[in-house]
């Protein structure tokens, strides 16, 4: 598992410098769709929260937002945004949180790389409220990028994701841990091929670069 956990923090601390609040406002559909369903008034905690970029965009609306990654990721995050609450946590562990602690639990490109994922999504359920949400993105292996390297005799996606999953498999995870699906929709993830778009407008599901899930207790 420390092995593990030295590969994704190698990773995440180069992905700051490409993934900057101007980078996520500009190209990113995923948090666009994340976003639409933040209110203002809540207490969010932000799993995997990369450089700070989307947990910025949550606290700006007027909520208490607690952002959580790994420590190489998250000396990235208090550099950039200091008046923010960022934590070290390994998230394949059990969430320190108490139960009905959170309205809005934000899990954006981080279910892929839990080597337990259905654990994940349970302590995602238990740290919310009655009725809270789950906005939840992903990678879609049913990508057409990832289908032709498949052909290719190429795997899908690098060599850090534990999972990959198509809208179908994913929903049925999130069920699996206790959660109620009440929209899903593909998202066009920040290094999709622009080319592609006519296909992902056509066959979204099958065709589109990311998946988008809002869950509730």
């Amino acid at each position: 598992m420390d092995k593990w956990i030295k590969q994704q923090e190698v990773v995440y601390s180069t992905k700051g410098s490409s993934e900057s609040t101007e980078a996520v406002k500009r190209q990113s559909c995923r948090v666009v769709a994340v976003m639409e369903h933040i209110r203002s008034g809540e207490k969010i905690i932000d799993l995997g929260c990369n450089d700070g970029g989307l947990s910025k965009e949550i606290a700006d609306r007027g909520n208490e937002v607690i952002s959580v990654d790994l420590p190489e990721v998250i000396k990235i995050a208090r550099a950039k945004y200091p008046t923010l609450s960022f934590i070290a946590v390994d998230l394949s562990q059990e969430f320190a949180w108490e139960d009905n602690s959170f309205d809005v639990a934000v899990a954006s490109e981080i279910v892929e790389h839990m080597i337990d994922d259905i654990a994940f999504l349970q302590n995602c359920h238990r740290i919310l409220k009655k009725g809270g949400r789950l906005l939840l993105t992903t990678p879609n292996v049913a990508y057409i990028r990832n289908r032709i390297r498949l052909l290719r005799g190429k795997c899908s996606e690098r060599d850090v994701h534990a999972h990959d999953y198509t809208f179908d498999s994913l929903g049925r995870k999130v069920k699996r841990a206790g959660f109620k699906i009440i929209q899903e929709q593909p998202v066009r993830r920040d290094n999709a091929n622009p080319s592609w778009h006519y296909l992902e407008c056509f066959l979204p599901k099958t065709f589109a670069s990311g998946i988008f899930i809002c869950a509730i207790t």
